[in-house]
Formats: C-alpha cells, structure tokens, sequence
C-alpha cells in the first residue's frame, strides 16, 4: 500500500469516519480490519516503507501461518481436500505421488499445492485410476530426480562430533532392518536423502519407507 494511501487508513482506524464519495461531511463506520501480508511489516516499518504508527494500529493480535515446506504433514489432508473439491469424489493417490508432494518445498504454498492436485486430476480424467508421477508438474519431477542422486560424502569432523567414535552405526555386510535411533541417525547423516540410507543396506527407497512408516 502506498504511504499515502496508509495514511488515510490510519486516519480511518483513528477517527472511525470516511468520506464518501463527492461527500462534504463524514460518516461514522464500525469496522474490524484484518489484514493478511507475505512481508516482514517489521523489517519495512525500519526501511520506511511502512507506517509505524499504522502497523501498531493493526498489530493488535497477530497470527503466523508457516509456509507449506513447514508444515508438510497437512499435504495429506489439504490434497485429499483438493481432490474431493476438484473431482467430485474422493480422490485416490498412489504412494509415489504422495512422496513426491512431501519432498517438494512449495515455493508457492498453498496455491501451489492446489493448483497441483487440480491438473492431476484433470489428466486423469473421470477413469478410476489413481492420480500417479506421471501426473505431476515438471517442476516436481525435476525435483525428485534430482532427490534420487547420491548424496554427497559427509563431513568427517561433523560426523565425529554427532557420532561416538565408538560406535558403529552401520557395518558395510549388515542386511537385517535398522533401529528407530539408527535409522534417525542415517536420515541426519545423509541430510534426509532417502536414497542415500538405501544405500547403506543395499536396498531401495521404499523399503526405507517401510522403516520410516513402521517408526512413525
């Protein structure tokens, strides 16, 4: 909003009245405002790019809602949400599809996210299948091979320094399932590239699933 403009906002919120148009004299409003921004108000208040006397008019309660990238466990609800909305029925998923969401950080949030359920759902059509990886945007396939490429090597010192240097996590021959602790370890060591752990066990991602499902 320009700071012309936010003066006469504040001015609004101070005197509760407003000219109408071509009006000579006020008129009394009763209002509540509330207000929704994706910028730091704080950080421009300092720039001058916002009135401080107005965002302290506004900022009598303030509520932050994360970005979708932080909260990634409501993907599940907020897809099966879209997918009634925009099919008409509840939508199925494929379990490949739904890693594919969660590996994804949303750039766009919501919108996004919605927008990618919608055009799914449009390629599959009224056919019974379910909405799969060939449904998805480019942008999110592109992401996910780039997910499936070998992480790069650890660094020694910071393993030493979250590791026991006694301990020996994951012997080269070992095939039997990791441990919740174990597995939690690998996923911090790897930096969360799934295909990474896999490798250690000489198994794929999905059986790191399966360990990741079964340990919640």
């Amino acid at each position: 909003m320009p700071l012309e403009a936010q003066a006469k906002m504040l001015r609004v919120l101070q005197s509760h009245e407003v000219f109408p148009l071509g009006a000579t004299t006020p008129e009394r409003v009763d209002i509540r405002v509330v207000c929704a921004t994706h910028r730091d108000l704080i950080q421009n208040v300092r720039e001058n790019r916002f009135r401080g006397d107005l965002f302290a008019r506004l900022n009598e309660h303030m509520v932050r809602l994360p970005p979708l990238a932080e909260r990634k466990e409501d993907i599940y609800l907020l897809s099966h949400a879209f997918g009634r909305r925009y099919a008409g029925r509840e939508a199925t998923f494929t379990f490949s599809f739904f890693m594919a969401l969660l590996h994804y950080d949303w750039p766009f949030n919501v919108r996004e996210l919605e927008s990618c359920i919608k055009r799914a759902i449009a390629l599959v059509g009224n056919g019974p299948g379910p909405l799969d990886k060939p449904h998805l945007p480019d942008a999110i396939r592109e992401h996910m091979k780039a997910y499936a490429e070998k992480a790069p090597p650890p660094d020694p010192n910071r393993a030493r320094a979250s590791i026991p240097p006694t301990s020996s996590l994951v012997p080269e021959a070992r095939k039997d399932a990791p441990n919740a602790d174990e597995l939690r370890a690998l996923l911090t060591k790897y930096r969360g590239n799934v295909a990474a752990v896999g490798r250690e066990f000489g198994k794929e991602r999905m059986q790191v699933h399966r360990w990741l499902r079964k340990y919640d």
